[in-house]
């Protein structure tokens, strides 16, 4: 990536920030905070997971995902990872979700592989939620398992 693609990038990430701040509604704030993480990785579809008071994770934004979609059994390892991040805090990160074997359970294997990153929001101290994003691991496109990660981390 040439330094005048990661300055387009930057300067795109940073009109997603500016609209979140402008935000006052908070479903849009996860919206446009969803937006502008798919737009600096590259994502195709991506879903922001919030721990409810009741504790529950609750779907409160998604992009090109339905909700048949994230609640159906194909779905079911995809919101596996996405409760771990939520409940432990650490960002998920796998270049090839079919070739890695963590979180693997009894659902059928996705259609087509797919490069995925899970990061926590944070409250001060506390994770409040998770942002999942992925994209078709195609061998020609760098996974986003290249993001930097010190820069997601903090």
């Amino acid at each position: 990536m040439t330094p005048t693609d990661r300055r387009d990038q930057a300067t795109e990430l940073l009109d997603h920030l500016s609209a979140c701040v402008q935000a006052q509604d908070p479903n849009a704030l996860l919206e446009e905070a969803l937006g502008g993480l798919m737009a600096f990785v590259g994502a195709a579809r991506g879903f922001v997971l919030m721990q409810e008071p009741t504790g529950r994770p609750r779907v409160r934004a998604a992009r090109a995902l339905d909700r048949d979609t994230v609640r159906g059994d194909a779905f079911r390892r995809v919101r596996r990872i996405a409760e771990y991040v939520l409940g432990e805090g650490e960002p998920f990160v796998s270049a090839s979700l079919a070739a890695d074997s963590r979180f693997v359970g009894d659902e059928a294997p996705a259609p087509v592989d797919t490069s995925v990153l899970v990061l926590p929001l944070r409250r001060g101290d506390r994770v409040v939620g998770a942002l999942y994003v992925d994209r078709p691991a195609e061998p020609d496109a760098a996974p986003l398992a290249t993001l930097e990660m010190p820069l997601v981390q903090r």
